[in-house]
């Protein structure tokens, strides 16, 4: 869930369309838990057996009439077995 900072209030559309574009910067990390019952013996499972977490760098620089926009994440996966 996606959530703004104290710093940075809401524009009215008047505010937003009258602003000065500048670089904006964020991050995020995404987890997920092990669910499921995961059986090796088994060709399908619905558990994984894994917790995995993505954490996530961005940035976002105007050039002009465009946003020239970077973003860095990666995936490790822990197994449980």
């Amino acid at each position: 869930m996606p959530t703004g900072s104290a710093a940075c209030p809401a524009l009215t559309p008047e505010e937003f369309a009258r602003r000065e574009q500048a670089t904006s910067a964020g991050i995020s990390l995404t987890m997920s838990a092990t669910t499921g019952q995961y059986l090796p013996s088994r060709l399908v499972n619905i558990g994984a057996n894994r917790w995995g977490f993505r954490p996530e760098i961005g940035i976002s620089q105007p050039y002009g009439n465009w946003f020239l926009p970077r973003l860095e994440g990666r995936t490790p996966c822990i197994d449980l077995a």
